[in-house]
């Protein structure tokens, strides 16, 4: 006969509060983590086996956001389970516990180990096929702490109530914290005042692609001054392109790049210009003569403003002309219209538009009734003109044109009486025609 042992009872119980402990689920530090250092095999019999895959996670690719909060998803799959239980949790690459737990199915899910893993309840172990899956909430520490690396472990019972016959299964998910948008650089990184420059600005983990992101510069020196881009093209998820209208009045110095909430500090320049009046054509008329002044300048902006235009004796006794009309043309060119008084006084004038001085810029010379007789006789037609114009003088005349930046494209002597001048070489447009004859006299053309 075989022989029979009967097990004292006293020694049952503690097995049956174990096996019923852990269908309720784990005690905790049973996920085989570093931090851990123990699985399910500590109660069931068996080594564990690694797996891929079992831990999910709606972490963006690019990585956690300090902060943030996420799902995340454990799922086991064994063939001919019977009860599926598990554990997990969440540590740095240290092994301390990081984050926080947070239960979103508190019927089949539980936390345990101080509330730094999630466990089964007696309701989530049985699974749905071979397959059982729970999922719960995790925030992300306050901080970037580097990569942060998911441990559970998963219990394949066969439901005999022993701990023999279970196949204990491990599995990880390590992710990375998602590294922070930010602006690179910006090209070209410095503009005139005045001028309008496209800003190809870069930057890295940003997604700018169907977005339409706000883009300003940013006086460092004076922060409420503000300039905003005119159009913003976006390149693709790191690059633009803003077009930017740098007021002539910009304050010099250094600027930030803003995109939205990203800045780039001190990272564009804008450079101070300094206008001046570069030249006059004519730059001499006589007593009583009615003149058009072709002026030039650069680093001004006069179109849309009104400059006031005055001829200033230099002299001890200063004797001002003033322009009777101005016509801005173009940002750096006007012609103003004078009439030189029969009585001004002969010699150098300053040239003034606004407050920019040309000095000795203009010559006032004396004029004779002959002269001034012959003058009103000499005429120059049709103005407009097309390919050529007449001229009649009783006198001999030096003609010459010049276009509206003060270069002297057409030069020809006529002899007195009526006389043609071909004008075909000449684009359409208007100039400046200086006759010298008994007198002088400028005059302004208009070739269409």
């Amino acid at each position: 006969m075989k022989p029979i042992y009967k097990i004292p009872f006293v020694f049952l119980i503690p097995l049956a509060i174990l096996l019923y402990a852990n269908s309720t689920g784990s005690i905790g530090g049973k996920t085989g983590s570093p931090g851990d250092g123990a699985t399910c095999v500590e109660c069931h019999i068996g080594s564990p086996n690694p797996i891929t895959g079992w831990i999910s996670s709606n972490i963006p690719t690019e990585g956690y956001t300090p902060g943030q909060t996420y799902q995340i998803t454990a799922t086991g799959t064994h063939n001919g389970v019977v009860r599926f239980g598990f554990e997990l949790t969440a540590e740095n690459t240290s092994g301390s516990k990081v984050g926080t737990f947070i239960i979103t199915d508190p019927t089949r899910t539980k936390l345990t180990n101080i509330n730094n893993a999630v466990t089964h309840t007696f309701n989530g172990i049985t699974p749905t096929g071979n397959t059982n899956s729970w999922s719960m909430n995790w925030t992300a520490p306050p901080n970037d702490i580097g990569q942060v690396r998911f441990y559970a472990a998963f219990n394949a019972a066969n439901g005999d109530n022993n701990t023999t016959g279970d196949v204990i299964y491990t599995s990880n998910l390590f992710i990375d914290a998602a590294q922070p948008p930010a602006l690179l650089s910006v090209v070209p990184d410095e503009a005139e005042q005045g001028s309008s420059p496209g800003l190809t600005i870069s930057a890295e983990n940003t997604s700018w692609l169907g977005s339409s992101p706000d883009v300003r510069l940013r006086n460092v020196s004076g922060p409420s001054e503000i300039i905003i881009a005119e159009n913003v093209s976006v390149t693709n998820n790191t690059q633009l392109i803003a077009d930017f209208n740098i007021p002539p009045d910009a304050s010099p110095g250094l600027w930030d790049v803003l995109v939205d909430d990203l800045e780039l500090e001190a990272a564009f320049t804008i450079i101070e210009i300094f206008p001046a009046l570069l030249s006059v054509v004519p730059d001499m008329a006589a007593q009583g003569d009615m003149v058009e002044l072709s002026i030039t300048a650069e680093n001004t902006f006069w179109i849309g403003s009104q400059p006031e235009v005055n001829l200033t004796f230099d002299g001890s006794l200063p004797t001002i002309i003033e322009a009777i009309g101005v016509e801005v043309i173009n940002n750096t060119l006007l012609v103003a219209a004078f009439e030189i008084p029969i009585d001004a006084t002969v010699g150098l004038y300053d040239l003034h538009v606004d407050d920019l001085i040309l000095p000795s810029a203009f010559t006032v010379t004396l004029l004779n009734a002959l002269s001034q007789q012959s003058a009103q006789q000499a005429k120059v037609y049709p103005n407009p003109a097309t390919d050529r114009v007449w001229v009649e003088s009783e006198a001999e005349l030096q003609l010459r044109f010049y276009d509206m930046s003060g270069k002297l494209v057409l030069e020809q002597h006529t002899a007195p009486g009526r006389s043609s001048i071909q004008l075909n070489g000449l684009e359409r447009g208007v100039y400046i025609l200086e006759s010298n004859g008994l007198t002088r006299k400028t005059e302004r053309l208009i070739i269409r």
